[in-house]
């Protein structure tokens, strides 16, 4: 071989070496980096601010649940709960034996209601009518309770329960859910966990946070501060979104997981009507495949009636996650 073919030949080598350091590299890169754009490692940040006072630990009584309680919360006064509304809570007792699963209510849940007492025969579930004085007594939300500010916008009942599960997170601890999520897998795995939805925004829909968390006592606080009665969500969604921005400046106030929307939203609000339509339901499913839980975007969706065998997504999550209740679904032939 001559001198020119070895050194072509020599420069072949090189280059191959070269192109799989850099493919070596790459990979390296990108697995290190995907657990962060995933929103599965946690963002960990100290405040310079003086934290909230943790609560204490004298709040004794029923609702003195340990970090296993699965939290919702029915804000309107109603005396009966929807096939959806206690299809949501079935799910979370099913899925999640071992948690004790509460449902708070500013009014008087009524025997008459079929559905509650389906709810009533599961052995983790309780029901508790709210004090609400006792609920935000020793917040920073206790002033802006009593000041009845909430009531005077057009969202005061969506303002009400923004501040009620804020208030629930911070001296019990738990997970928080909305009455429209049902729940498809255990959820122990997701502690001190704040959700992403399609938009890209943070969601307050669904939330996991350790008794006295500096991320919830940060929203308490800022609620108090930056309420506006007529603005929506100005205790919700837009506030989480405020301190999420700017709580990377704060060093050392313990873990936040912010995790991808498909941890729940996997369907967002632009495709909510796939939960309705018989062709679609593979599709919801292979969508779903991954997540712990799905929204059922009911402020969009609350109008559309589903008839128990039609074999739609909403169907069909029904009948495996809610067992009990969607027999009473059955009964009424539609829900």
């Amino acid at each position: 071989m001559s001198g020119a073919d070895n050194t072509v030949s020599s420069r072949r080598v090189a280059l191959s070496v070269c192109g799989l350091l850099l493919v070596a590299s790459l990979v390296w890169l990108y697995c290190s980096c995907l657990p962060y754009a995933r929103g599965i490692v946690p963002f960990t940040f100290l405040s310079k601010r003086t934290p909230l006072k943790p609560p204490s630990d004298s709040n004794s009584g029923a609702l003195n649940a340990h970090n296993m309680t699965i939290w919702f919360v029915e804000s309107s006064n109603e005396t009966c709960l929807n096939g959806r509304q206690a299809c949501s809570i079935e799910s979370a007792s099913f899925r999640n034996p071992k948690s004790r699963v509460v449902l708070l209510t500013t009014g008087r849940l009524s025997a008459d209601c079929d559905y509650y007492r389906a709810l009533c025969s599961l052995s983790n579930f309780r029901d508790f009518r709210l004090n609400l004085t006792e609920a935000f007594s020793e917040t920073p939300l206790e002033s802006w309770y009593r000041s009845r500010n909430w009531t005077r916008g057009p969202y005061g009942i969506e303002d009400l329960s923004d501040g009620i599960r804020l208030a629930v997170l911070w001296k019990r601890g738990g997970t928080y859910l909305d009455l429209d999520v049902i729940v498809l897998k255990d959820l122990s795995a997701l502690r001190n966990s704040v959700m992403f939805e399609v938009t890209g925004q943070l969601t307050n829909s669904v939330l996991f946070f350790d008794k006295g968390h500096p991320f919830v006592g940060e929203a308490l606080r800022r609620c108090a501060q930056e309420y506006d009665a007529v603005r929506w969500g100005s205790c919700g969604p837009s506030l989480l979104g405020r301190i999420y921005y700017s709580w990377k400046n704060w060093p050392g106030r313990g873990q936040v997981r912010f995790r991808e929307r498909d941890t729940f939203f996997a369907v967002g609000y632009n495709a909510w009507t796939l939960f309705f339509e018989p062709s679609k339901t593979s599709s919801v499913f292979e969508a779903t495949a991954w997540s712990y839980g799905v929204h059922l975007w009911n402020k969009l969706s609350h109008g559309v009636r589903v008839v128990t065998g039609s074999g739609t997504a909403l169907d069909v999550l029904s009948r495996f996650n809610c067992p009990r209740v969607y027999e009473v679904m059955m009964s009424r032939k539609f829900f």
